[in-house]
């Protein structure tokens, strides 16, 4: 990211926390959504340049609010890097609106699990570029394993150095061997 840029990462304080610490040693200002206080507070040892969005972005009007107010005071999102669990199903097209009133170009970090693989593709405005990142497993000594926060925070970095359209950390088939 260039200077004076400005970050989101959802979901960045369980496991994406490495994920919001690289971003913020590229970035002037990192936002970052997480619904626990004291997550937030770890993450904010570790980083200077974080602002903390604690709320649960399934409240849609608070996604919202709390968006323009990031954008207000750190100035446009050029990058999102997103972790959104199913119960919230509007909250990346909240955030999409969002981001791209203010930002002529910007990039979404789209991280699914492996059951959404098929699914690959999420609509949003012309002026984002989107990248999928699928999160698959692991097999070591003949089993399989998800990936660790460690192995999923690398990957999803080095899919953001890279710029890929679409990535896999891990492996996702053979389908019937997932953990």
């Amino acid at each position: 990211m260039n200077m004076n840029s400005h970050g989101l990462v959802v979901g960045g304080t369980g496991m994406l926390a490495d994920v919001s610490v690289w971003l913020g040693q590229h970035a002037d200002m990192v936002s970052v959504i997480g619904r626990q206080e004291n997550r937030h507070h770890k993450l904010n040892a570790r980083m200077k340049n974080v602002n903390s969005l604690i709320f649960d972005y399934k409240d849609g009007n608070e996604l919202r609010n709390q968006m323009m107010k990031a954008i207000e005071q750190y100035g446009p999102i050029t990058l999102v890097v997103s972790w959104i669990h199913s119960y919230a199903s509007d909250a990346l097209t909240i955030i999409d609106e969002e981001v791209s009133k203010a930002a002529p170009h910007w990039r979404l970090f789209h991280i699914q699990g492996s059951s959404n693989s098929r699914e690959l593709y999420f609509p949003i405005g012309a002026n984002c570029l989107y990248r999928s990142i699928i999160l698959g497993y692991l097999i070591e000594g003949g089993q399989a394993r998800w990936l660790t926060h460690k192995e999923i925070c690398e990957g999803v970095i080095e899919s953001i150095k890279q710029d890929s359209e679409k990535a896999v950390v891990g492996i996702v088939e053979p389908w019937d061997k997932r953990p």
